[in-house]
């Protein structure tokens, strides 16, 4: 019996000092290499929001990669941007010769994202999409967003900023 008391005791000091080891996970890990960031390339590591700042997904884009995320995202409220337009300018490579992508500035809604201005281009070609800020809501949270725009293929090495002018 004594004997078992020990294994017992020894079990559970073993349990304690694995379960109090603390395992380490960088941010490219947890966020599948993304990167968003404001233009002076700082990381955001929280939910931030303002002008200007840039996304690069990090992994082949099918369907809307957005910048809403708890850790490393990033948006902006209208209301609080000085400037009359919305601009999203950036680059893409696709998995098809004549793929195509669209980058947007998106909100989100009822469990669907919408895009509110937006900018869609074949590979080879830059995103250079223009809105005017009024037409936006100015109290409305807005993020960044891409997706492939072909109907089969992905988008990768995509690099989409969303500034203000």
């Amino acid at each position: 019996m004594k004997k078992h008391i020990c294994r017992l005791f020894a079990l559970l000091l073993v349990c304690t000092v694995f379960s109090s080891v603390a395992l380490p996970a960088s941010a490219t890990e947890i966020q599948g290499n993304a990167y968003v960031g404001n233009k002076s390339g700082f990381l955001a590591t929280a939910q931030q929001s303002g002008l200007p700042f840039t996304f690069e997904p990090g992994t082949h884009v099918t369907s809307l990669w957005h910048t809403n995320r708890e850790s490393g995202g990033y948006n902006f409220v209208p209301g609080r941007v000085s400037g009359n337009g919305i601009n999203i300018t950036g680059s893409f490579k696709h998995s098809l010769s004549s793929g195509q992508a669209k980058a947007s500035v998106c909100y989100y809604s009822g469990g669907t994202y919408y895009a509110a201005i937006s900018s869609t281009k074949t590979v080879g070609n830059n995103f250079n999409g223009y809105g005017v800020k009024s037409a936006l809501d100015n109290d409305r949270t807005y993020y960044g967003g891409i997706k492939s725009a072909s109907t089969s293929g992905y988008v990768y090495d995509a690099i989409v900023t969303i500034s203000a002018s």
